[in-house]
């Protein structure tokens, strides 16, 4: 049995070929013609954070050259599953989708299958169209017939006989709902169902469980949030960005054994290892950055993506987090977290240096990419 495994975990990359691309100056051009309120709404959604498209000359290409040199490595070392949590496009774009996983794929080829789910963004049909419910439930459809990603959910990824990531789908096929960034894990299957599937793997042949989803099973205290994100957090409502049943689906979690959460959508980690526990300590949330969308746009100014080690060597599991920051490329130790499988919590340790044998760790100071 491994001692030790690695996880890549990519999220909201954005993607969008040029043909593809959403234009905002079309959209500005519509409210200029006094459009219906349904294209004012929709050219105000267009405007705000989330809809730049990855930078196809820099950041996506500086994304793609880390991950094959890291995933080289990392597959040389052990045990890997490199996994993408959603939106991949920008806008659910058909062509974009299919390029974004055969690129990523080709770039992680080293490491196995590339385990990728849909994110709300993904479940957009292909130009967000605010009111037309039929179409993105064609949509949703859609994503589940792109080669790469699964057919049906939960799915589970078996990652050296330690680890079961259970993938749940968390974009809800209602355009009203993505409107607001709200999702809600796999409406087709019910709390007894959700249990049955997550219990398909005997516990005893694996030391984690986690779970891999697009959205967030708890509100987080994020870095550089969106201006839409700092409204809803001050509003005595249900928070957006957030699964619709989160304190629930959290006990769901725990029920199933899933200790811990990788997850995107807010584009940002938390703002301190300490506010990855969530659940009284039962659960880590590892909510990874964005790593290719416009530099310096809101939330969007920090690309990046995650890596997880998982020691099962000593008597309590640990897990050290370490994220590549790509604009100036560095690598930075997070977090270190250990599981206390008799109380079946996790508690913070003192984060450790960034391995010198990891690919670009000696990099610190290099120059920032430009346009």
């Amino acid at each position: 049995m491994m001692s030790k495994v690695h996880l890549v975990h990519i999220t909201d990359t954005h993607y969008a070929t040029v043909a593809e691309n959403i234009q905002i100056a079309t959209t500005r051009s519509m409210l200029d013609l006094g459009w219906s309120l349904g294209s004012i709404a929709r050219g105000c959604l267009l405007k705000r954070h989330g809809v730049a498209r990855a930078e196809l000359r820099t950041l996506w290409p500086a994304l793609l050259a880390q991950l094959t040199v890291l995933t080289r490595y990392l597959a040389s070392q052990g045990s890997l599953a490199v996994v993408h949590s959603g939106d991949i496009t920008q806008a659910g774009q058909s062509d974009s989708l299919q390029v974004a996983v055969s690129e990523l794929s080709g770039a992680t080829r080293d490491a196995g299958d590339l385990h990728v789910l849909p994110g709300n963004h993904d479940v957009w049909p292909r130009d967000f169209p605010a009111f037309a419910p039929a179409r993105t439930s064609l949509q949703a459809r859609f994503t589940r017939s792109v080669p790469g990603l699964p057919k049906q959910f939960p799915h589970h990824v078996n990652v050296g006989n330690v680890v079961d990531l259970v993938m749940l789908d968390s974009a809800v096929p209602d355009t009203m709902l993505n409107t607001s960034a709200l999702g809600r894990v796999d409406a087709e299957l019910d709390g007894n169902v959700f249990v049955d599937q997550l219990s398909s793997v005997p516990r005893k042949q694996v030391q984690l469980r986690g779970a891999v989803m697009h959205h967030p099973p708890a509100d987080l205290s994020s870095k550089g949030q969106s201006w839409w994100r700092a409204v809803q957090q001050s509003l005595p409502i249900g928070v957006g960005m957030v699964l619709l049943d989160a304190a629930q689906f959290r006990s769901r979690l725990q029920g199933c054994d899933v200790a811990f959460v990788l997850c995107g959508h807010e584009h940002a980690p938390p703002a301190t290892p300490e506010d990855a526990l969530v659940h009284d300590g039962h659960l880590l949330i590892l909510q990874a950055g964005c790593p290719s969308l416009v530099h310096g746009a809101g939330n969007n100014d920090d690309p990046q993506f995650s890596m997880y080690e998982l020691d099962f060597y000593t008597g309590r599991p640990k897990l050290h987090w370490y994220i590549c920051h790509l604009e100036p490329l560095r690598w930075e130790s997070f977090g270190s977290f250990e599981w206390d499988a008799t109380t079946r919590t996790w508690s913070t340790l003192r984060p450790g240096p960034v391995p010198s044998l990891l690919p670009g760790s000696g990099l610190p100071k290099a120059p920032p990419i430009t346009p």
